[in-house]
C-alpha cells in the first residue's frame, strides 16, 4: 500500500487538528474584537449628542439654589436677598453722568422691558443714588474713590478700574454676578440663556476670525535684521474688562 506523504506528514505535524482550530478561534476573536470596537465608537458617535441634549433639558429643569434665609450681614446683601433670591444677580456700575448722557436710562429702560428682575444699579455717588431711588430702580450706593491714577481718564474708565473692587463685595456673599457695562442692551432675560458650565465667561467683541481670535503678524523692516522675519500672535481677545462677564461666586474668581 502506498503512503500519502502529505497525509502522513499533516498528521504526524498536528494529529488533532490543533493548530487549524487554534487559527479559526483567533480568526473569530479578531473579528469579535472588531465588531465590538466598530459598535463603541458608532455608540459613542450616537449617544454623545443625545447627552449633550439630555443634560441641557437636566440644567433647565433643575431649580437653581434657593437662598437660606438668614439675618443679612450687610445692606448690599439685604438688597439681594429681595431682588435676587437665587443668588444670580445682573450689576451695572454707574455714576449720575452717565444719566445725564442717556445711557445708563437706556440700559434700564431695557432691562425692565426684558423682565429681568435681579438687576441692580451700583451708582458710586449719592447724585445718582437719590435719582433711581426716587424713580423706584434697584440701586445701590457704594462709597468708593477713584484711584489716583484713574483721575482724569473719563468716567468710562475710572468706572472700569473700580470694577474688580466691587466684584469683590458679591463674591464675599456668595453671589453670582453678570457685570454688564451700561452701553448694552438687553432685548432678553440673559439668565435664561446661561449654561453656567465655567467659572468666568466674558462677551467677545469680535466680529470675524481676527477681531475674536486674532492673527500671526509681524513687521518686514531690514532694520531689524533677521528679528524681521520674527512672527508675533496679535490678540484681540476679551479681558475681564469686557462688555458683559459673568463671575460665579467661588474662590478662584475671588482671587481674580
Amino acid at each position: 500500500m502506498t503512503d500519502r506523504p502529505g497525509a502522513m506528514d499533516g498528521a504526524a505535524d498536528d494529529p488533532s487538528g490543533k493548530h487549524h482550530k487554534s487559527s479559526q478561534q483567533q480568526s473569530r476573536k479578531q473579528l469579535l474584537y472588531g465588531v465590538l470596537a466598530a459598535g463603541v465608537c458608532l455608540g459613542f458617535m450616537a449617544s454623545q449628542p443625545l447627552y449633550v441634549q439630555h443634560q441641557r433639558q437636566l440644567d433647565n429643569q433643575v431649580p437653581r439654589r434657593q437662598l437660606v434665609q438668614k439675618e443679612p450681614r450687610s445692606a448690599l446683601e439685604s438688597i439681594l436677598q429681595h431682588i435676587a433670591p437665587e443668588r444670580e444677580v445682573m450689576i451695572a456700575i454707574s455714576n449720575y453722568n452717565l444719566i445725564r448722557e442717556g445711557m445708563l436710562t437706556t440700559w434700564l429702560e431695557m432691562v425692565t422691558k426684558a423682565e429681568v428682575p435681579n438687576y441692580l444699579v451700583v451708582a458710586i455717588d449719592t447724585q445718582l443714588q437719590d435719582d433711581l431711588t426716587a424713580k423706584g430702580y434697584n440701586v445701590y450706593y457704594k462709597d468708593i474713590s477713584v484711584d489716583a491714577s484713574q483721575e482724569g481718564t473719563g468716567d468710562n474708565h475710572a468706572i472700569s478700574a473700580l470694577k474688580f473692587k466691587i466684584l469683590q463685595e458679591f463674591l464675599e456673599l456668595n453671589w453670582h454676578v453678570l457685570l454688564s457695562d451700561v452701553d448694552i442692551v438687553t432685548l432678553q432675560n440673559p439668565f435664561d440663556h446661561l449654561y453656567r458650565d465655567h467659572d468666568v465667561e466674558g462677551m467677545s467683541d469680535g466680529f470675524d476670525q481676527w477681531t475674536a481670535y486674532g492673527k500671526v503678524g509681524g513687521l518686514d523692516d531690514q532694520s531689524m535684521g533677521w528679528a524681521r522675519y520674527a512672527q508675533v500672535h496679535i490678540s484681540n481677545l476679551p479681558s475681564l474688562l469686557c462688555v458683559l462677564t459673568i463671575m460665579t461666586a467661588c474662590y478662584a474668581c475671588f482671587k481674580l
